[in-house]
C-alpha cells in the first residue's frame, strides 16, 4: 500500500473525480486509476460506488472508512514535520488562556498542572498568552500558540480537536438587597437595568444565543452598562448599579450572602471550558502529555477546594490571584501597561 494512494483519495473526495484530481497531482487519469484500483486489491475492499449520478464518485461505506484514516494520515505527517521543524531550538511550550477561563478557573488549575508538566519536561518553558477567545482561536490556528484554554468554539471544527474539562452557566446575577423576584420571564428581564460584557466576546456571544432561543435580542434590553471582564461586571452588581450574567464560579464563598441568582423561565446557557489544540498536532508528545496531566485533575475540586478561593478573611484574596495571573500573561505577552 503506498502512502501517496491514500493522499490522492483525499483529492479525489475533494474535487469529485478521477479526472479532476489527476489535473492536480499532475499524472494521467488512467494511471490514477490504476493506483486506487491496486489500493483496493491491497485492503480487499471496493473505495468507491462507482453506479454515481452526475458521474460524481462516491465513497462507499468502506471506503469513508479508509478515506478518514488518510485525514489522520496526512494530519500525523503535518504534526511531525512541524516537531521536526521546532527539533534544536528552545524547548517551548505556549498555552492561550481567554480572559473568562482566564480569571476563574486557571489561576487554580493551570500552577499544580505547570509543576507536574514541568517534572516531565525540566527543560521545557512554558509561557502563558492571555488574549480575548475570538483572537486565541486566531493564534491556535496560525501556530503561534501550542494550545489554549476557552469557552470560545472555532468556527473550522475540522481544524482543531476540543478536550472538555469543566462545564460552568451563566445565571442572571443580583446583589441580595435588590427587589425581584426568584424567577421572572423572558419579557420582565427586558426592562432590568442590566450590566453587560462588550458584544465582542465569547461570553456576550453565548449569552446573546441562549437569549435569541427564548425571543430576546440584545437590542431589546435596558442596558444600563458595558463592560470589558466578568469581574467588572460582578464589581458592577456589588455597587448596585444594576444586574448582570456571570458565570457561577465567579461568585466566591464568602461573597455567596451578597448575591443571588435570578431564573429565567425556559432559560440556560452553559460555559464548556474546553482545551483546544490544532488537530495536526494533537500527537506531539509535549501537548498529549500536558492534555493527559490536565485531564487527570478534577477542575471543579481544584477550584473549590483552593484555599484562596475559600478563604473568607480577606474577601480581596481571591481577585489578587486572578489579577495577578493576568498581570503575568499579559506583562509575558509584551504588554507593559499604560
Amino acid at each position: 500500500m503506498e502512502y501517496n494512494t491514500l493522499l490522492y483519495l483525499l483529492l479525489i473526495e475533494k474535487y469529485g473525480s478521477l479526472l479532476e484530481a489527476s489535473k492536480h497531482i499532475h499524472i494521467s487519469q488512467p494511471a490514477l486509476s490504476a493506483r486506487v484500483k491496486q489500493l483496493e486489491a491491497d485492503l480487499n475492499v471496493s473505495i468507491f460506488n462507482r453506479n454515481c449520478a452526475n458521474n460524481r464518485l462516491s465513497f462507499s461505506s468502506e471506503g469513508r472508512i479508509v478515506l478518514d484514516y488518510a485525514k489522520q494520515f496526512q494530519d500525523l505527517e503535518a504534526a511531525m514535520r512541524d516537531h521536526l521543524q521546532e527539533t534544536g531550538k528552545d524547548d517551548k511550550l505556549i498555552i492561550g488562556v481567554g480572559r473568562t477561563v482566564g480569571t476563574y478557573i486557571t489561576p487554580y488549575l493551570l500552577p499544580d498542572l505547570l509543576e507536574r508538566f514541568n517534572q516531565d519536561y525540566p527543560s521545557v518553558k512554558c509561557v502563558i498568552k492571555m488574549k480575548p477567545g475570538i483572537e486565541l482561536l486566531q493564534q491556535l490556528e496560525q501556530k503561534q500558540i501550542h494550545i489554549a484554554f476557552s469557552i470560545a468554539r472555532p468556527s473550522n471544527r475540522r481544524l482543531f480537536s476540543l478536550i472538555p474539562i469543566y462545564e460552568d452557566e451563566m445565571r442572571l446575577t443580583a446583589l441580595s438587597s435588590f427587589e425581584i423576584p426568584d424567577t421572572i420571564s423572558p419579557q420582565e428581564l427586558k426592562s432590568l437595568p442590566l450590566i453587560l460584557r462588550e458584544s465582542t466576546s465569547i461570553s456576550s456571544i453565548n449569552l446573546e444565543k441562549g437569549l435569541k432561543k427564548i425571543g430576546v435580542s440584545r437590542d431589546s434590553l435596558h442596558l444600563v452598562s458595558e463592560l470589558f471582564s466578568n469581574e467588572a461586571v460582578k464589581q458592577a452588581i456589588r455597587s448596585g448599579s444594576g444586574i448582570g450574567f456571570l458565570p457561577t464560579l465567579s461568585i466566591y464563598p464568602h461573597e455567596q450572602a451578597l448575591f443571588k441568582t435570578v431564573r429565567i423561565k425556559n432559560f440556560k446557557v452553559k460555559c464548556p471550558v474546553c482545551i483546544i489544540v490544532r488537530k495536526n498536532m494533537i500527537h506531539d508528545p509535549l501537548i498529549r502529555r500536558f492534555i493527559d496531566l490536565a485531564l487527570q485533575i478534577d477542575v471543579k475540586k481544584a477550584i473549590t477546594e483552593h484555599s484562596l478561593y475559600q478563604r473568607e478573611d480577606d474577601a480581596n484574596q481571591n481577585y489578587r490571584l486572578a489579577d495577578g495571573f493576568i498581570s503575568a500573561a499579559l506583562q509575558a505577552d509584551g504588554f507593559q501597561g499604560v
